[in-house]
């Protein structure tokens, strides 16, 4: 479980950097 849930912050974390990068002008 400890695994897994570091799978969901890493890939929320890469998410939202994804958007971030595309949102820049």
């Amino acid at each position: 479980l400890v695994i897994f849930r570091e799978q969901i912050v890493g890939a929320y974390e890469f998410l939202m950097r994804f958007l971030g990068y595309q949102n820049l002008p």
